[in-house]
């Protein structure tokens, strides 16, 4: 998944702890929301500064065992390996508890930002989804600040490119519902996620959040009827409360 897999899944981020300290001036959230094209180059052939990102990791405090090392063999998949034989069970990397991104930290720090999106997600039974909620929110202010980012350089290192169904182009996913007459619920999810995400309010990611949330959560249930859900919640998970933009009703 390139939002939740490549964003939400590497959360052993470095920087000064003053990322983590509560803002006190305006809310990110009060701002156009700049595209984030147009700041940081996202594009599926954008180069990758991996190296840069392993230098700004060292310098921030985290520690690799003698030999630990990043590399790659075609300068697009970057892989970890040692050039020294390192005995079972040692520590190969190092992260200080301080510079841990989590969603505890996001909260502290966006302060009352996210308190009405998540008073919404908490009361459409999704309030089990806030700790990844606040990391998603943390990942698109930085990808808003680009190069002022405490972050960039991590930004920066992440693949843009990944050859799995969830990351298909909107083009694959027309020519896939065209082949079989039918768009998965995985594609019409990360469809939904994508317009989402391109919208300016808060409040606006976090109702499509949940919608999206039950709309896979009902179709895995027609799945998989066996699945262990009580009677109650299956009622509960239906599909009256979501609409779709008509510009994205699928083919």
């Amino acid at each position: 998944m390139k939002f939740c897999a490549a964003l939400l899944g590497s959360l052993l981020l470095t920087g000064s702890t003053s990322a983590f300290q509560t803002s006190r001036g305006p809310s990110a959230f009060a701002r156009h929301v700049k595209p984030l094209q147009a700041v940081i180059d996202y594009t599926e052939n954008a180069q990758r500064d991996v190296y840069t990102m392993d230098e700004w990791a060292s310098g921030n405090g985290v520690q690799k065992a003698n030999g630990f090392q990043l590399t790659s063999d075609n300068g697009w998949d970057y892989y970890a390996m040692t050039t020294a034989d390192i005995p079972a069970g040692t520590p190969v990397l190092y992260v200080p508890t301080s510079m841990i991104l989590s969603a505890q930290r996001i909260s502290d720090e966006l302060g009352s930002s996210l308190q009405q999106a998540e008073q919404f997600l908490s009361s459409n039974e999704a309030g089990n989804q806030l700790p990844l909620f606040r990391l998603m929110v943390k990942i698109l202010v930085e990808y808003e600040k680009g190069t002022q980012s405490t972050f960039y350089p991590w930004l920066n290192s992440l693949p843009r490119f990944f050859a799995n169904g969830v990351s298909m182009t909107g083009e694959s996913n027309k020519e896939l519902s065209e082949r079989h007459g039918v768009m998965s619920p995985q594609i019409y999810f990360f469809i939904i996620l994508h317009f989402a995400l391109s919208h300016n309010q808060l409040l606006y990611w976090s109702s499509r959040y949940i919608n999206m949330y039950k709309h896979i959560q009902t179709h895995a249930l027609n799945a998989c009827p066996h699945m262990p859900l009580t009677s109650q919640r299956k009622k509960k998970t239906t599909l009256k409360n979501f609409s779709r933009p008509s510009s994205m009703s699928p083919a």
